[in-house]
């Protein structure tokens, strides 16, 4: 039965209750009207009625936002053709009609209509926007400015794109329509702004309008310079220029002031200079994309800017304009008209009066410092300060550092001299100003840095290792520093630098860091764990510069400062200490032994604290590689510790499966894999007792759990060589066969395939072959994709290697007559195409044994198949002459490289660095170069000259054969 708006009404208004059940029966009756097909237009009639109270149509209008949002880009979705004409007929007008805040709601649906719509499927969106622009009489600036975000709503996307002729098309088509209104609308605003004064509240909407049409301007000419643009420019630079020099009289009534200069709350920026921080932002972009247009307005805006950012205050809702402003600077300084700064006075006034000021701290720095500390970190030491002043500074440094850093490091070396000066007359009062000859040093010798590396290239008119030993050293040194932002300062200067500190001389450090780990304050021992994780990442070309040897001596100290750093409060999960412990673990490998069970103790009460509440992701990965890089290093040089390290984890990890906590469960399989892989006794009572719940079908429902499971479940075959598997078998090939069933997880099911295969009794095995194979060919013909057809091939090798070629024909042909030689094509298709080298190796052996002892293919029906297969194998084996194809080295683990292990997780399977899958070669024992393997084998099978010669194909084949023969020390085949 249809619903009217007033039932329709009352169940969004039951949706809005406090009592959970008439909620979510509420939510559910919402659910199954949003079926039927009046259901969007509706809410659209709750949302026009003014009768209805506010709650109840803003519920109405963003239950159609988010019914738009799920549904009209589904072509077959529930919304008719009819509808979507009647929604994009009316709901312009609709929008303009409605209170305020629903209007922002319509204004979003609208947004997320034209994002598919607009304007090919819908052209009367522009014209019915810009039709209201017009102002005659007494304005509606409300009813302007909400045309005005629409139109910015919509046109947003082009920001992002790229240019081609399609975006080229649209732009030209919107500005054909746009741009007279737009410049009328703008002309006139500029023009008679001063007389908006009188009323504070019609100035906020003329401000807010203009701050609106600058995201146009700036959308419109980011892809390209319209003529419009190019042929008015006068007209918007003037314009522009005004908005720079507009100013608040400070005589002028509170209201106003306050309209203008205030902003939401104290560090956001009011009106005006959000305002003015756009026009830098379109003049910037100016300079960058359209330089040669905007040269002769060039030397007037860059003293416009200069003026206005020398005269801005301190406070931090000034950011967002001085960003703009000194982004505007630098890109000038690094354009073809950087000798506009050619000029000493000038530079002195810019380092003076505008860097040397942006760089210093302020009481809102020092207060994130002491209140906010992870902000603090993420701004100072992660890069999230972009937009603020000192950053900003920075980067203007580094702009005219490229056409002047002679006279840029001579002026700045003066004023760090003063700074430290200053520092030295009052250390207790004056600690700021050697914090701002810290942060000007940085930017005035680094060349080029990356967060990996650190800086790796300096500027050689700065004496980095002087500064550093008579300035760095000593707040290092200091017990009880003026300011503790200070010594993070210090400790941020020495991770920077690193590359350019000796070896000694980092040794050197490691003491003091230890000491400094020791401080309560989180900013300073996250920096002190940081520079410890930073420094065992450096090479010194391809070697690293630290070994486990070199960080012996120390390793019991940093270890214990590092954990009895997480006991601070505020850093129980400090994911910089854990990030430290990982590296100093994977640094140290075998030295970790004496350390081992007082490490894993640590770890596993590390555990069982996060399992209560685990909330930082970053945090919760590196420990649980922490975990594997133990497991890993002490594992493989003293494996008795495996049993202890066993009854640490299970208990923690029991108690991660009965919670059910999801985003553990991958890690838990992947250490529990390593547990067993290296595990001297193999398959013991405690993972026996546990398989039977590993094939249970719940966890495979997990698309994260599957390839660590995989991976578990392969080494419990590996490692008991099937036998206590066997009696699980019917389990383990239900999750074979679901996980071949999806194109996500094809791979996983082939990977257990191959271990089932190779290490399960082939007696055990031999009932179940006709349902594995029919899974597979069925699958082959339902959905056939070039990654499944590449595994099948490979396991097809896997097969063959193990337990022959006779074996694979008479499984195969009892399925159905004659499949074999539809397989052997598929698998001759795709056997060049495998790339990972125990694979190839696999493959190719695979393809001998079919050529030598498969007794099958010398008779009819198969006789066919022995000259395709040797072409195809000639042919790999040409590729792997190129390459390697012997195995790496079976059953050991080594420890990945540095440069791998700079960590990454996803909220569905993140693999553990420090726990690497081993690649396991059933053919190991195989150590012939394949091309020799291949005519010996031939030989020993008895196969002579004329033999040969008739199966092969081609006589160039045949040379190329009749060279491996002699490479084996064979007679060379006679085939003339």
């Amino acid at each position: 039965m249809q619903a009217t708006p007033e039932q329709l009404a009352s169940t969004l208004e039951q949706s809005l209750s406090h009592v959970a059940d008439i909620r979510r029966a509420a939510e559910s009756n919402l659910q199954a009207r949003s079926l039927q097909p009046d259901y969007p237009m509706l809410l659209l009639q709750i949302v026009h009625n003014p009768s209805h109270p506010l709650p109840i149509a803003q519920a109405a209008a963003v239950a159609f936002k988010n019914f738009i949002k799920a549904n009209w880009s589904e072509e077959t979705g529930p919304i008719s053709e009819q509808t979507r004409e009647q929604v994009r007929t009316i709901l312009v007008d609709l929008m303009l009609q409605v209170r305020p805040t629903i209007q922002k709601q319509l204004s979003a649906t609208l947004t997320i209509i034209s994002q598919t719509d607009f304007p090919s499927k819908w052209p009367q969106l522009l014209p019915a926007l810009v039709s209201k622009l017009a102002v005659t009489g007494t304005p509606d600036w409300g009813l302007v400015l909400g045309v005005l975000r629409t139109i910015h709503s919509v046109m947003r996307r082009y920001r992002h794109q790229y240019k081609s002729t399609d975006v080229l098309k649209d732009l030209k088509y919107i500005l054909g329509i746009l741009e007279q209104p737009y410049f009328m609308l703008f002309g006139g605003i500029l023009n008679s702004i001063e007389q908006t004064l009188a009323n504070p509240a019609v100035a906020a909407q003329i401000f807010d309008i203009v701050r609106l049409l600058l995201k146009i301007f700036y959308t419109l000419n980011v892809i390209d310079l319209p003529e419009f643009f190019e042929d008015n420019m006068e007209v918007f630079m003037s314009n522009f220029r005004k908005l720079l020099h507009f100013q608040v009289p400070a005589t002028s009534p509170e209201p106003l002031r306050a309209a203008l200069l205030e902003g939401l709350t104290e560090d956001r920026p009011g009106r005006l200079h959000r305002v003015q921080a756009l026009v830098c932002n379109c003049i910037n972009l100016y300079i960058e994309k359209y330089e040669e247009e905007f040269q002769r307005y060039l030397h007037v805006f860059v003293q416009d800017v200069w003026n206005l950012v020398s005269n801005i205050g301190a406070e931090m809702r000034y950011d967002p304009l001085v960003h703009a402003a000194l982004e505007f600077l630098r890109s000038v300084s690094t354009s073809v008209y950087y000798a506009l700064f050619n000029d000493p006075s000038a530079l002195q006034i810019i380092c003076k009066n505008i860097v040397i000021p942006c760089m210093k701290l302020r009481q809102d720095d020092l207060e994130i410092f002491e209140d906010n500390p992870q902000e603090y970190i993420r701004r100072d030491m992660e890069g999230s300060d972009g937009d603020t002043r000192r950053r900003s500074a920075l980067e203007l440094v580094k702009g005219l550092r490229k056409h002047f850093e002679a006279q840029v490091t001579q002026i700045f070396s003066a004023d760090i001299g003063v700074l430290l000066q200053q520092y030295a007359s009052n250390p207790k009062d004056n600690w700021w100003a050697k914090s701002t000859a810290i942060y000007l040093v940085t930017s005035l010798a680094v060349r080029s840095a990356t967060t990996r590396q650190g800086v790796s290239s300096t500027n050689e008119l700065v004496p980095i290792m002087e500064f550093f030993t008579n300035q760095i050293v000593p707040e290092l040194q200091n017990p009880a520093p003026a300011s503790l932002l200070l010594k993070a300062d210090a400790l941020k200067f020495v991770t920077s630098f690193r590359q350019q500190l000796s070896k000694d001389v980092i040794m050197q450090l490691f003491p003091l860091l230890v000491s400094v780990l020791q401080d309560p304050n989180t900013v300073v021992h996250s920096y002190a764990a940081n520079f410890i994780d930073r420094v065992l990442t450096i090479k010194d070309g391809a070697v690293p510069r630290f070994g486990k040897a070199d960080i012996k001596p120390i390793l019991r100290g940093v270890i214990v400062a590092l954990f009895a750093a997480l006991q601070f409060p505020g850093s129980a999960q400090n994911e910089y200490v854990m990030r430290a412990i990982m590296r100093t673990i994977a640094v140290a490998q075998d030295e970790m032994v004496p350390l081992a069970a007082d490490c894993m103790h640590q770890l596993v009460a590390v555990l069982g604290n996060v399992v209560q509440n685990p909330t930082i992701p970053t945090f919760n990965h590196y420990m649980f590689e922490c975990i594997a890089a133990l497991v890993g290093s002490v594992g493989t040089a003293a494996p008795a510790n495996i049993t202890a390290f066993e009854q640490y984890l299970f208990p923690p990890f029991q108690t991660i499966l009965q919670k059910d906590i999801l985003e553990f469960a991958p890690y838990v399989f992947q250490i529990m894999s390593q547990l067993l892989e290296l595990d001297p006794a193999g398959v013991t009572p405690p993972f026996q007792s546990i398989f039977p719940a590993l094939v249970a079908p719940v966890l495979w429902e997990r698309s994260g759990n599957v390839p660590a499971l995989v991976r578990l479940l392969q080494a419990y075959l590996w490692r008991g060589r099937g036998e206590g598997v066997i009696q699980h078998i019917e389990p383990v090939l239900g999750v074979f066969q679901k996980l071949i069933s999806s194109n996500a997880t094809d791979d996983e099911a082939f990977y257990l395939l191959e271990s089932i295969v190779a290490y399960v009794p082939l007696a055990a095995v031999t009932p179940h072959l006709p349902t594995i194979f029919t899974i597979i060919f069925t699958r082959l013909t339902r959905s056939r994709t070039p990654k499944f057809v590449r595994s099948f091939a490979i396991f097809l090798g896997f097969f063959v290697a193990v337990h022959g070629g006779s074996s694979l024909v008479q499984t195969v042909e009892k399925i159905q007559n004659g499949l074999m030689a539809r397989v052997v094509d598929l698998w001759l298709q795709n056997g060049t195409q495998i790339i990972g080298k125990v694979e190839r190796k696999i493959v190719i052996i695979a393809l001998i044994k079919m050529l030598t002892e498969t007794p099958e293919l010398t008779a009819d029906p198969f006789v066919t198949f022995w000259p395709r297969i040797l072409v195809t194998l000639m042919q790999m084996l040409g590729q792997a002459a190129e390459g390697d194809t012997s195995a790496p080295e079976d059953g050991h683990l080594q420890m990945p490289a540095f440069e791998d292990s700079e960590v990454s997780f996803t909220n569905v399977f993140s693999q553990l660095i420090f726990a690497p899958k081993p690649h396991h070669d059933p053919l190991a024992t195989v150590q012939q170069d394949p091309r020799l393997l291949l005519p010996t084998e031939l030989h020993r099978k008895g196969m002579d000259s004329q033999a040969v010669a008739s199966l092969a194909p081609t006589r160039e084949l045949l040379v190329k054969l009749s060279e491996y023969y002699q490479g084996a020390g064979l007679p060379a085949l006679n085939f003339a």
